[in-house]
């Protein structure tokens, strides 16, 4: 495992959530003496609430589904940094426009993508206007329930 010196002032990474591996990314934190400079928040009531304060966003999953969580941060302009798992992510990101996705599974990968947003404010900005209007263009709630009935050619009795 290769651990980056943190280089930078006022960084800090946020955990939203309660995932399985809590206690394993809090161990890994504290025997890396990285742990002062991680926020575990748990769970919150309203995430997108929470994800304001922050600067980007990061979904580091080896394997997605469709995931909200991406989607909601991309819906209030935050640059996103998501892992090109099989499916889900590289469907919504499109690399270096919308968001930055990074090799699954690839820790010195994701760390280079990272240090890329923290580097560069211009890029952040950009991201995460492109990733905003994404969603509003083609992943609004409204257009995505319109597609199903549409796919399902559902007919309105009336």
């Amino acid at each position: 495992m290769i651990i980056y010196e943190n280089k930078f002032e006022n960084v800090s990474l946020v955990f939203i959530g309660q995932g399985k591996d809590k206690h394993l990314i809090e161990k890994i934190a504290l025997e890396s003496n990285i742990y002062n400079y991680i926020e575990f928040t748990g769970e919150v009531t309203s995430p997108i609430k929470e994800m304001k304060n922050y600067d980007s966003y990061v979904l580091p999953s080896r394997r997605e589904g469709f995931p909200n969580s991406l989607l909601e941060a991309m819906s209030i302009g935050m640059p996103c940094i998501s892992s090109n798992c099989l499916t889900g992510p590289k469907e919504i990101i499109d690399h270096n426009k919308n968001g930055i996705l990074f090799e699954n599974n690839n820790s010195v990968d994701l760390c280079k993508s990272m240090i890329k947003l923290i580097q560069n404010p211009k890029l952040r900005e950009e991201l995460g206007k492109n990733a905003r209007e994404k969603i509003r263009k083609y992943l609004h709630v409204d257009l995505m329930i319109n597609g199903y009935v549409n796919k399902l050619d559902i007919k309105d009795d009336k």
